[in-house]
């Protein structure tokens, strides 16, 4: 169900907060700011599901993937092969599973 759709999404949200942060990234800063403004506007958006809500929500995720910056082509460099790939594989499968949901939740 929606509520079910959007508590899910505010965990996947909170996990890519959570992988980025910390992490020495140019766009850290306008990226977490978009995240913790989007779980703050899913979390009103259970009760409260209008369209200008729903518009917000589509903007700010849309402010994460600029097309030359943002999550739109990062990826993380470490010297050790393994730990590169376990943080990109995670980084990765978050937003493919986030942009699924925003898909059905927002796009459909």
């Amino acid at each position: 169900n929606m509520i079910s759709d959007v508590e899910d999404l505010i965990v996947l949200f909170k996990k890519l907060y959570f992988i980025i942060e910390g992490k020495n990234v140019n766009f850290k800063y306008t990226t977490e700011k978009f995240i913790r403004q989007i779980v703050q506007l899913l979390e009103i958006y259970k009760e409260d599901n209008s369209t200008d809500l729903k518009n917000e929500i589509k903007r700010l995720y849309r402010n994460l993937y600029p097309s030359r910056s943002g999550l739109t082509e990062f990826f993380f460099w470490d010297n050790n092969f393994e730990k590169r790939m376990e943080l990109n594989v995670k980084l990765e499968e978050t937003k493919k599973k986030i942009s699924i949901l925003m898909e059905k939740l927002f796009y459909e």
